[in-house]
């Protein structure tokens, strides 16, 4: 049985061989699939979607991503910072470019407070 590449970055165990513990590594390669992947991009996507069905202010959006993404609302500086991304002009050239709020999900998606419990 091959593993997929994707699987075999994140430890994924051996699946023809038993093992009483599983080994826990973080290698650059990991965020690196993370921060560059399709699938990444389009669970990215899909959660801006999914936020901007949620509510119609910006501030209202921000809190149910981050309560969503964290189990937490965000504090006023989060707030704050993800309000002045939104509204900073961005490149709209290219059709296969994330829009701010499919950025700002990725990047939400993408942190050591998802990826991690703490």
């Amino acid at each position: 049985m091959r593993l997929t590449p994707a699987l075999a970055l994140f430890d994924f165990p051996e699946p023809n061989v038993t093992s009483e513990l599983r080994n826990s590594t973080t290698i650059p390669q990991q965020q690196l699939f993370v921060l560059n992947s399709v699938f990444m991009v389009e669970m990215a996507r899909a959660f801006a979607e999914r936020v901007a069905q949620a509510a119609a202010a910006d501030e209202d959006r921000l809190r149910q991503a981050w309560q969503w993404a964290y189990a937490r609302l965000p504090t006023a500086d989060e707030i704050a910072l993800g309000v002045e991304f939104l509204r900073t002009p961005g490149d709209a050239d290219e059709a296969d470019r994330l829009s701010r709020w499919e950025q700002l999900c990725h990047a939400l998606l993408s942190s050591n407070e998802f990826m991690f419990v703490p």
